[in-house]
């Protein structure tokens, strides 16, 4: 890949290199291993706002692995489009195990293993990352330590920045990526099938979802099927 180390085959082993790098071995570096793979502007956009440079993406980690150490992030699937010369946009999906063992954003260590999932879309070039946008499914977490959604999320909103949190069109900014993504008839297939499941026609689900398929839905839940699919 023109502008990217040689250690990487192609942006789906960059991308799965560097989720390593960052949860898995906590190896964010010093300001010359940051700078090596993530922009000096690179914009960070999550549900609770908008944040600017490697040390906002340095803050967040920390906060992370100070209440689950052993962290470990594996990447389940990449999806990516573009080139190397104008830039790669990927979509990243990781699994996530750890144990409640530190003090920190979740309260005090209980001891329970947790699986959660985070979901980023990273758009990078020369071999840096200066675009991101991240969710990460809390409610899963928080459910699995029997801690309430809605009072967690009051004590955080308690805590903002109004003028850059949350996350909303009104704080977002124009970064370097300026694309809609890929262009996938699979893709648009799949934009089509929401589309009109979200408009109500829920009648088209057992044609379109196969009895053993697999739906991971927001705070954990796990569902099968057509079913699962008009949830």
């Amino acid at each position: 890949m023109q502008g990217f180390d040689p250690q990487f085959r192609d942006y789906a082993d960059y991308l799965r290199q560097l989720a390593q790098q960052v949860w898995s071995r906590r190896s964010l570096g010093g300001e010359q291993a940051l700078e090596r793979f993530w922009h000096p502007h690179v914009i960070l956009r999550r549900p609770g706002g908008i944040d600017f440079g490697p040390g906002a993406l340095r803050a967040e980690v920390l906060e992370l692995v100070s209440a689950l150490p052993d962290l470990e992030a594996l990447t389940e699937d990449v999806l990516f489009t573009g080139t190397p010369q104008r830039g790669l946009l990927g979509a990243q999906r990781l699994l996530c195990s750890a144990t409640h063992g530190g003090e920190g954003v979740f309260g005090a260590p209980s001891g329970g293993r947790l699986r959660f999932r985070m979901l980023a879309e990273l758009h990078a070039k020369d071999n840096r990352v200066a675009d991101l946008w991240a969710v990460r499914d809390t409610g899963a977490i928080l459910r699995q330590l029997g801690l309430s959604v809605r009072d967690w999320a009051r004590w955080r909103l308690s805590g903002r920045d109004p003028d850059t949190q949350p996350f909303r069109p009104q704080v977002d900014v124009q970064g370097p990526y300026t694309g809609q993504g890929g262009d996938s008839h699979w893709g648009e297939a799949y934009a089509a099938l929401l589309e009109e499941m979200m408009g109500g026609g829920f009648s088209v689900a057992p044609a379109r979802y196969d009895p053993a398929a697999r739906l991971c839905l927001p705070g954990g839940e796990m569902l099968r099927g057509p079913e699962g699919g008009e949830r």
